[in-house]
C-alpha cells in the first residue's frame, strides 16, 4: 500500500506474521518494522485523511486503526474466528470463561459475561481439534490437539498469558481428541492413526498407547 504522505514509500505485510514493513523504492531494506500482533495480515490500506494511520484487516478477523508513528492500535475491534470453529469448552469450575478452537489454527479466550473475545492464541501447530482442562480453579493449564499429530498444553492464566509448556507429538496423523483425567497429571489423546496414548501432562511424557 503506498503512503501519500510519503512518496516512494509503501507498506507491506504478510498472511504469515503479524507484522508491517514500511519500505521505499530507493532503498533494499526496510525502513520501519510495526509489530501488529502474533497472527498474520490479510490487508493494509492508507486513509487519506488520517496520515499517521493506516486501516489494517488481521487473521484472526480483527480490524482496526494502527497510529505508525505512536507504534500502537489507536483503535481495534475483534470479529471472532473467520473459519470453522471445532470446539469449545467452558474452563473447569470458572464458567466465565469459554475457550474455542479454530480451523485458521487460532484459539480464542472468551468472556461470557461480557460476550468478548480477550485474548487470541497462535499456537502456529495447525488446526485445532479439541480442548481440555483440568478440575482445580486455581490450575490455568489448557491442553490442545492439532491436525499434525501435536499435543500442547498452555498457561492461559493472566501471567502465563498462552505461553506453550508441553509441546510433544505423540501421533503420526491428525490428533481429534484430548481428555484431562479430574484430579490427576493424567491426558488421553485420541487420533487418526488408530490410537490412544496417556500422557503425564506435568512432564510431557508418553506412558502408554493402546492401538485400536
Amino acid at each position: 500500500e503506498w503512503l501519500r504522505s510519503a512518496p516512494g514509500s509503501f507498506l507491506a505485510a504478510s498472511e504469515r506474521h503479524g507484522a508491517i514493513r514500511r519500505w521505499n523504492v530507493s532503498q533494499s531494506s526496510p525502513e520501519q518494522s510495526f509489530k501488529v500482533g502474533a497472527g498474520g495480515i490479510r490487508s493494509v490500506r492508507a486513509i487519506a485523511n488520517r496520515p499517521d494511520q493506516v486501516l489494517i484487516a488481521c487473521c484472526d478477523g480483527s480490524v482496526g486503526f494502527f497510529h505508525l508513528r505512536r507504534k500502537a492500535w489507536a483503535r481495534q475491534v475483534d470479529v471472532s474466528h473467520t473459519e470453522t470453529v471445532f470446539v469449545a469448552e467452558f474452563k473447569q469450575n470458572q464458567a466465565d470463561v469459554l475457550v474455542t478452537g479454530c480451523f485458521d489454527g487460532s484459539i480464542k479466550i472468551w468472556d461470557v459475561n461480557r460476550m468478548q473475545s480477550v485474548r487470541t492464541l497462535w499456537p502456529n501447530q495447525g488446526v485445532i481439534y479439541s480442548l481440555a482442562f483440568p478440575t482445580m480453579a486455581e490450575d490455568h493449564r489448557m491442553a490442545a490437539v492439532t491436525s499434525t499429530g501435536k499435543l500442547l498444553v498452555m498457561d492461559i492464566g493472566p501471567k502465563g498469558k498462552g505461553k506453550v509448556t508441553i509441546n510433544i507429538t505423540p501421533h503420526t496423523n491428525l490428533a481429534q481428541s484430548v481428555a484431562w483425567l479430574q484430579g490427576s497429571e493424567l491426558l488421553a489423546t485420541a487420533s487418526h492413526d488408530s490410537s490412544v496414548v496417556i500422557i503425564d501432562a506435568s512432564k510431557g511424557t508418553c506412558l502408554e498407547r493402546l492401538n485400536h
